[in-house]
């Protein structure tokens, strides 16, 4: 590599009598990417991706692939058995994500690599490993991924300036380095016990796989962290999202700090005041 070539690894292996033995490739991708240390393995498969029950997965923790593996193989497919197996083994060994694509659509390689949306089934190892704390950097990204959600009236108008000025609130999920969702974590200096979660949005290319779910659990496992006992919300259009996937229930108003009450009324907004305990 270090002189320009790219090595192609043949599955051919040969016992002690010369004779030719054939290798798992899936394991011999593992066992390169590990010796590697590569943030990345790409199997190319005559599959759409990792279809459990018959469904196809765009995403999967390894933590669920591998209970569904000792208990329930069954739901996966046999002709994807070993490439499940062995993307685990990948995550376990040191590789971060490990992707399944269908070999045989039209540029499926390149529509993994470049595009946000990515193709078939992303597997990957700690759950909150693409949630990461924003930085100054990222200011013109969070306001670019937020301003059609501010148009819809789902979340309220920040400039530029005010994303970086509160950038320290934000947590960002990210997609082989891409901004896919965020949201933000606030203290209230005379409530320490309650934090404020807010600014929750996620691209629509990316809604549905449950990356709300990851960001708001995250921002409470944070809010925790630092001794807060209570977290709440503000919400018009995600009320359900909250109170369903996310056990917040709603209260009233007063719960609030002074400053932030006055906030609220000042508003107009008149939004849903959602609480949880931690």
């Amino acid at each position: 590599m270090e002189k320009n070539i790219t090595p192609i690894v043949s599955p051919i292996g040969f016992g002690p009598d010369g004779k030719a033995l054939r290798i798992n490739s899936d394991l011999l991708a593992a066992e390169l990417a590990e010796a590697l240390r590569a943030t990345k393995i790409i199997y190319l498969a005559p599959l759409p991706g990792l279809e459990i029950k018959g469904e196809l997965r765009r995403d999967i923790p390894a933590p669920t692939l591998k209970n569904i593996l000792e208990k329930t193989s069954e739901q996966i497919a046999p002709d994807a058995q070993s490439k499940a197996v062995n993307a685990l083994r990948a995550i376990e060994t040191g590789t971060p994500r490990v992707h399944i694509i269908d070999g045989r659509a039209f540029d499926s390689l390149l529509n993994e690599i470049f595009s946000n949306e990515g193709v078939g089934t992303l597997i990957y190892g700690n759950e909150y490993q693409q949630i990461r704390r924003a930085r100054r950097g990222d200011v013109r990204a969070i306001h670019n991924l937020t301003r059609g959600a501010v148009r819809r009236e789902e979340l309220i108008y920040r400039t530029q300036q005010a994303i970086e000025k509160n950038i320290d609130q934000f947590y960002l999920f990210e997609i082989d380095d891409t901004l896919i969702g965020c949201v933000s974590l606030y203290f209230y200096p005379d409530k320490p016990a309650l934090a404020e979660i807010g600014s929750l949005y996620v691209s629509p290319n990316h809604q549905n796989r449950g990356i709300g779910h990851k960001l708001v659990a995250y921002a409470c496992m944070k809010a925790q962290e630092r001794g807060a006992t209570t977290a709440v919300a503000l919400s018009t259009q995600s009320y359900s999202f909250f109170t369903t996937a996310m056990d917040f229930e709603e209260t009233d108003k007063k719960i609030l700090p002074e400053a932030r009450l006055k906030l609220y009324e000042e508003s107009g907004r008149n939004p849903k005041v959602l609480v949880k305990t931690l």
